[in-house]
């Protein structure tokens, strides 16, 4: 079943998973002193610009290299050449949102879902063909 799905199939299906993931609203936790001993965690989807306004700018720049991603998996066979820009474009976004998570503590289980579905596109971008893949 696996050998007749085109892979590119398969790193499209991975990339609007991560897409759809940083539309909802459980992507970045930023945390807010609600007093002088307590913090309250307020959760925010990828494109909000809160986060971006709070300075964190992360998750806001690994939502758009995703998106330049698919943009990227349409055109690879027409006007780029080669793997580079694409793989370039999902490891700026990994890192992006791994920066996140350590500079900022926004660390949320819908965050670490959205790098794994980017590694895995990636990983279908770097291996070779197999087989009939």
């Amino acid at each position: 079943m696996f050998n007749q799905i085109p892979r590119k199939s398969y790193q499209f299906l991975f990339l609007v998973l991560a897409l759809a993931m940083m539309i909802l609203p459980f992507g970045v936790a930023m945390p807010f002193a609600d007093g002088p001993d307590s913090t309250v965690v307020t959760v925010f989807p990828y494109f909000d610009l809160t986060p971006w306004g709070y300075g964190n700018w992360f998750p806001l720049l690994a939502g758009v290299l995703t998106l330049a991603a698919l943009v990227l998996l349409f055109l690879q066979d027409r006007k780029v050449k080669g793997k580079l820009p694409m793989v370039v474009c999902l490891g700026l976004a990994m890192v992006c949102s791994v920066l996140s998570w350590l500079v900022f503590s926004s660390y949320t289980g819908g965050s670490l879902v959205i790098v794994v579905f980017q590694g895995l596109c990636l990983l279908f971008q770097l291996l070779p063909k197999l087989g009939n893949w």
